[in-house]
């Protein structure tokens, strides 16, 4: 899954839950970078 795609679903899932805000959006693409930098690193080393 790509960030793209990612980004898409956790739109989604915000736009569904009318609880949500931009914030916990913004906190899953956050998240979600964070777990491709680690994966980057392991690769590396």
């Amino acid at each position: 899954m790509t960030l793209r795609e990612f980004s898409l679903l956790a739109a989604e899932k915000a736009l569904a839950d009318e609880t949500s805000t931009i914030f916990d959006y913004q906190k899953a693409v956050d998240a979600w970078r964070l777990w491709e930098r680690g994966r980057e690193t392991e690769y590396e080393n």
